[in-house]
Order: structure tokens, then C-alpha cells, then sequence
């Protein structure tokens, strides 16, 4: 019997074991499906030829200490995606691990035998971690410093409160109840009579009730007070006058409108609160992008867009998917219209600093936009790499601006290379256009009164996005000089930076730096530029050795996700799961020249240049997935932690979130569970009901005694 009993627990695990199978897809794999192979890419079209400069040289010795020049402005180098060889195991098990922030897989990288080369993705994990810092710093000034209005925007809300009338009027009551209700979500604590109270009882639970607008997410899920910075705003986001119910607890538009039209009149008895209200909105227009809907001084003509006190910013995002159709990929769409030339991310001459972002990452998806295009001969593999990494680097961007965004609806002479030599992944045009992002938020940022005054928080945030501006247009300069191509950066650039370490750089050193060689610059200039290239040298060896003093952006989690459209409820993220390695090989499709042609040297550069080199590339894993409602970091990268693979991780997300809200397994896997223990144990369960087990007769059954007749 225990025999038995034994028989059917262990038949009930398998059997649920099998059931677990099923809802969830089959066994967990590890390794990944989606290592680039460039089948079913665009196919490029055809690059010019490269321009000739006299001036793009560098100076080598033979074994013999003769030296001569080489020319590499008309080299061309290939970049391709490789698999590794079937007996490099160890490899290939590197390449199909995903890891959960760059430190972990360039340590993993160390040891394989294959160099690692610093990537785009690992670079932008140093802009996530300054961008992330930079804003959040931004908004706890913004809601309690003097960078705008003396107490910040949680004292403006005090004050405007005040500034409203009293009285029992709908209208004006719904208007102070809407304001006490964004003050105290912004962490203050109004006192306020019964009516008023359960007013903004209300309205709060109409806000709280839409997970798409209230649901923390981001970097302010990460404090307490960024998390009511954003629920704050968010509720001050809430649009009238546009046909939806919103949660101004008011019948219908005329009674939004009139909400809006209380605030209106408050603001306009008073010119401090009407001048920070405008510069509220200023800020935010610099730090994303100007205003989708109207804001409060469009109320004499509202559009069909609506009202909102403070209106999320615009973004071709949501120009896209608002009205796309049902089971439409956003991410998908963004890039088609890209691609077809529907739309651009060439920023407006009123563009924010979100827009400038976003167009130094347009060459990752059409790298024929780049200066370098030239340069660089593509692989369908290599190409596919590339669009995986404009997925990932604009969901990074997106995230750190979620709030405020809607979803859519070098000494003497070397001895010649063996072969040719990267120091970062070749992007000069990205690195200059986040370059010139950042100085762009630089300039306008100290444009604000705040700055002329002195202020020790925005100091420090000028600081820290100088720094970064300085450092992209450093990489900028040395991937220029990696690939022999001109820099696209102009003097004033140059003139702007302060503190380069000009003096020690020798002449041999400079003579090194190819880029210095640039007849458009002064040799003060030129010595900047060698400078500049050195800095970026010295601090990608910290990177990639993991210094924790110089390069503690290299631990930061670079697993975020973001609402990118929504659809019946549900939201459509993007989202970065973790870090992989990719297997890049280089070589030079055309080679470089030996100056004056001499053919004993030309051999030896073709000989030496003419082989291909592999490096690990540390890239972003992206994925698409749909919750039933938004998540925050810490949920979201607890799906990551439970996941090796991408396919692993999208078989946790449909277990946990799903396209309907629940898994398949959620809804029916326990009721088949219950079902087979019912049957496996009915006869213990309910005895007699289905009738005697197979080896007990009936008792209609059991012998009689008399034995049947033979034959």
C-alpha cells in the first residue's frame, strides 16, 4: 500500500511538472536564440568613397629603425558579428550568459583570451548613471530648493492653495480640493475640513485608479521623496477639457475646464505665482521637450489636446502610437517611420534636451547618416547589432525621463601593428551628438536666474553635465583617430574646454595623435585635441579594468524598463533585461597606404593590416513585453534576477505580468493540478462514490461457490 501510495505522489509531480511545462513554453534554455545573424536586414546603400587627407598619417620604423608614413584616411574597416569556433567552448558559453550590469560581464570577459572592447552600450551606461544622478538631483530642488520659486514647487502649491477662494462654490472647491490633493502626494499635509477632505479623497482615488499615470516608476521608485515628486506631477498632468474622465471628480468638460479656469484666476492675482508657474513649464521644456497639451494660458482657446496645469511633454513617441492600431509593436514603429523617412529626430529649434538626446542615437538605427559611414563597411550581422543597440540606449533614455513623458496613446615611432586597433566601438557621431546634448543642457541650464545668483545644487549639476559633455567629445575624438577619420567637432568646441594637461604632451606624442595633424585647428587646438584623446584613453583603461574610484558607473544596473504606448489598459514597455557579450571581428576591406608608395613597405601594411581581429563586445539585451499595468525598477529587475536568457526572461515576464494580466498558467494551471489529485486520489478522497477499486469485486461480482461447467 505505501508502495502505492508512493507510486501516485510521485506520478502527481511529474504529471505537475508536465502541466508547469506546458503553460510555460517548454524547458528553460540558457543560451540565447538571439545572437545577431543579419538575416532579413535592410541593405545599406552604397557608401561614398572616403576622403583623401594628406595630413591623416602616422609615422612607424621597420626592424631596422627606418621609418616611414602611413596614410589612413581612405582605409575602410569591416565590422562584423562572429560566432565562435565550435571547439571554443568556454566562448561560446560567455556569449550565451546574460549578465546583470557591465562590471560582471567584463569580468566574465577577463581570461577568455579574447580582448574586450569597450562598446556604445557600455559607454551610455555612464550617461544612465549621470543622467539618472543629474535629474533626480534636478526634481528634489525643483519640489523643495529655491531654484525656481523659494521653497520649491511643494511652497508654490502651498501659496496657490491660499490664493484660491473659499466658499462653497463647486467649482472653486473642486479647484482647491485638485490642488491640496498634488500637494500632499507631494509629501506636505493640508488640513482640511470634512467637504474638502473627502473631495480629495476622491480625486486621489480616481489617479490612484489609473496604474498607467500613478504607478511609480524609474529612478523614483528609489526614494520616498522622488517617489511623490512623481506622483505629484503626474497628478498635476491630468488633462481637462479633452473627452476623459480624469480625476477632477467634475461631470464633464465644461466642469474640468472650470477647475482650470479657478487655478487660472488665482494665478493671475498674483505675479510671483504666475511668473514661477511659466518657469515650471520653462524648465521642463528645457529638460525633455515643450508641452503636448495647452497649459494654463492657453485656456481662452483650448485645442481638442486639453488643459493640464502642467502638461507632460510632447515626444515623437507618442505622435506615433496615438491611434496606431491594435497589436501594434511601438518599438517597431518607431523605427519604420525612421527608416521610411516618415519622420526624423532632427531636433526643433524648441527642443529640449530629450529630443537632443534621441538624435545622437538616429546613426545607430541609419548608420549612413553618420560622417564616418565611409569609413565603416557593414555586415548585415554587424547591422543588426547596431538597431539592437538604438533599442536599447533610447529605452535608457526614455526611462530616465518618464515622468514626464506620456505613452502614446604616444613617444617615438611604434613598430607597425599587427593588426588593426580599436580602442572603443567605432561611433564618432553618436559620441559628438550626446556631446553636444549635454552641452546644450549645460548652456541653457545656466542660463536660469538661479545659476547668475548662485546656487550650490545647480552648481554641482552644471559641473557634472560639463563633465560629461567633456567626455563624450573626447571619445568622440579618439574613435575619430581609431579609424582615421576627421573629427567632426569645430574650435569652439575646443575653446570651451578648460584644464587640459596641454603641457604635457610632447611633440612625438602629438605627432602619434593623427586627428592633431588637422589643418583646421591652431596648434593650440591641436594639442587639445591630443589632450582630449589621452583623457579618454586613460579613463576607458579604468573602465575596462573596473577601477571603482574612477569608473563606479560600471556597477550600476542597467536593467530598467518603460511604458513606451498603452492599449486597453495594459502597457507596452521597453525594456533592457541585462548585458551580453558579442563576438565582434574587424579587419580593414580597404587597406591603409603607405605614403609615397613604396612597395616593400606597402607589402608589409598589406601583409600585417591585411588580417581580421575579434573582440568581446559588451552590449545591452533588449527586450518588448506587455503588463497589465506599469511596473517599477525593483520588480522589474527582479524578473531579470530570475532569468539567464532573454527567452527565459519573456517566458518570467508571461508567467508574472503576461499580455492579458496573467499567464495562461496563473488562470488554469492550479485548477489542472487540483483536477489530477482529485483523480489520482478519489477513492481516499471520496470513498464509495466512484464505486470499488479495480482489484476488490463488487459484491455482486464475488463467487458463489459453484464452479462454471467445463467446456
Amino acid at each position: 500500500m505505501g508502495r502505492m501510495n508512493g507510486l501516485q505522489t510521485a506520478g502527481l509531480l511529474a504529471t505537475s511538472c508536465i502541466v508547469l511545462a506546458a503553460c510555460g513554453g517548454g524547458q528553460l534554455q540558457a543560451g540565447s536564440a538571439d545572437y545577431p545573424d543579419g538575416k532579413g536586414m535592410r541593405t545599406l546603400p552604397a557608401a561614398p568613397p572616403a576622403q583623401q587627407l594628406d595630413w591623416m598619417v602616422q609615422r612607424f620604423s621597420d626592424a631596422n629603425g627606418n621609418e616611414y608614413a602611413v596614410n589612413f584616411s581612405e582605409a575602410v574597416l569591416a565590422l562584423d558579428i562572429a560566432r565562435p569556433d565550435s571547439h571554443q567552448k568556454k566562448l561560446d558559453g560567455l556569449l550565451t550568459t546574460l549578465y546583470p550590469d557591465m562590471r560582471s560581464a567584463v569580468n566574465a570577459a577577463q581570461g577568455s583570451g579574447t580582448e574586450l572592447l569597450p562598446s556604445v552600450d557600455m559607454i551610455d551606461v555612464y550617461q544612465k548613471y549621470t543622467d539618472d544622478r543629474v535629474l533626480a538631483a534636478l526634481e528634489l530642488e525643483v519640489s523643495r530648493g529655491d531654484i525656481v520659486y523659494p521653497g520649491g514647487k511643494q511652497q508654490w502649491l502651498a501659496d496657490l492653495y491660499t490664493a484660491l477662494p473659499a466658499g462653497e462654490d463647486a467649482d472653486a472647491m473642486r479647484a482647491r480640493a485638485f490642488v491640496a490633493t498634488a500637494f500632499n502626494l507631494g509629501g506636505g499635509s493640508l488640513q482640511l475640513d470634512p467637504k474638502l477632505a473627502a473631495l480629495s479623497a476622491r480625486m486621489k482615488q480616481q489617479f490612484e485608479r489609473d496604474r498607467i499615470a500613478s504607478t511609480v516608476i524609474g529612478f523614483y521608485s528609489q526614494s520616498d521623496s522622488l517617489s511623490a515628486i512623481f506622483r505629484r506631477d503626474r497628478f498635476l498632468q491630468g488633462v481637462a477639457g479633452a473627452g476623459r474622465p480624469g480625476w477632477f471628480d467634475a461631470p464633464d468638460d465644461a466642469g474640468q475646464l472650470a477647475l482650470m479656469q479657478q487655478i487660472d484666476n488665482a494665478l493671475s492675482g498674483s505675479m510671483a505665482l504666475r511668473d514661477a508657474y511659466n518657469d515650471f513649464n520653462a524648465l521642463q521644456a528645457i529638460v525633455t521637450n515643450p508641452a503636448a497639451p495647452g497649459d494654463l494660458n492657453d485656456l481662452a482657446a483650448p485645442t481638442p489636446a486639453g488643459i493640464a496645469v502642467f502638461p507632460h511633454s510632447r515626444s515623437l513617441e507618442e505622435q506615433l502610437f496615438t491611434g496606431a492600431p491594435p497589436g501594434s509593436q511601438p518599438m517597431e514603429l518607431l523605427k519604420d517611420a525612421l527608416l521610411s523617412g516618415e519622420v526624423d529626430l532632427q531636433p526643433q529649434p524648441d527642443s529640449g534636451w530629450y529630443a537632443h538626446q534621441q538624435y545622437a542615437l538616429e546613426t545607430l538605427l541609419l548608420p549612413e547618416r553618420a560622417e564616418e559611414f565611409a569609413k565603416l563597411d557593414i555586415a548585415p550581422a554587424y547591422l543588426s547589432r547596431l538597431e539592437t543597440a538604438f533599442e536599447s540606449t533610447i529605452t535608457q533614455r526614455r526611462e530616465t525621463q518618464s515622468k514626464n513623458l506620456a505613452a502614446g496613446e604616444l613617444a617615438s615611432a611604434p613598430m607597425m601593428q599587427d593588426v588593426p586597433v580599436l580602442r572603443l566601438e567605432p561611433a564618432p557621431t553618436v559620441y559628438l551628438r550626446t556631446a553636444r546634448a549635454y552641452r546644450f543642457l549645460y548652456g541653457r541650464l545656466s542660463e536660469l536666474p538661479a545659476a547668475q545668483a548662485g546656487n550650490e545644487q545647480l552648481d554641482w549639476l552644471l559641473a557634472e553635465v560639463s563633465a560629461a559633455a567633456r567626455r563624450y567629445l573626447a571619445l568622440h575624438l579618439l574613435s575619430c583617430a581609431d579609424i582615421g577619420h576627421a573629427s567632426g567637432c569645430d574650435a569652439a568646441e575646443l575653446e570651451v574646454i578648460e584644464g587640459l594637461a596641454t603641457d604635457s604632451i610632447s611633440a612625438d606624442e602629438l605627432e602619434l595623435c593623427m586627428l592633431a595633424g588637422d589643418p583646421r585647428f591652431s596648434p593650440a587646438q591641436q594639442l587639445a585635441i591630443a589632450a582630449l584623446a589621452d583623457e579618454a584613453q586613460d579613463w576607458l583603461a579604468f573602465a575596462r579594468a573596473n577601477d571603482q574610484q574612477h569608473a563606479a558607473f560600471m556597477s550600476y544596473d542597467p536593467r530598467v524598463c518603460v511604458p513606451a504606448a498603452q492599449f486597453s489598459g495594459q502597457a507596452l514597455n521597453w525594456g533592457v533585461i541585462g548585458v551580453r557579450l558579442l563576438l565582434l571581428e574587424t579587419d580593414f576591406s580597404t587597406l591603409p597606404k603607405v605614403v609615397g608608395g613604396d612597395l616593400r613597405y606597402q607589402q608589409m601594411v598589406d601583409s600585417r593590416y591585411g588580417r581580421s581581429q575579434r573582440f568581446l563586445l559588451p552590449v545591452y539585451e533588449y527586450a518588448a513585453f506587455n503588463t497589465a499595468e506599469p511596473i517599477s525598477r525593483e520588480q522589474f529587475r527582479q524578473w531579470c534576477d530570475q532569468s539567464r536568457s532573454k527567452e527565459e526572461f519573456m517566458l518570467v515576464a508571461q508567467a508574472y505580468g503576461g499580455v492579458v494580466g496573467k499567464s495562461w498558467l496563473e488562470q488554469w494551471g492550479m485548477w489542472i493540478i487540483i483536477l489530477i489529485c482529485v483523480g489520482l486520489f478519489r477513492d481516499k478522497l471520496f470513498p464509495g462514490i466512484f464505486g470499488p477499486k479495480k482489484d476488490e469485486p463488487a459484491d455482486g461480482d464475488k463467487p458463489s461457490g459453484d464452479a462454471p461447467a467445463a467446456g
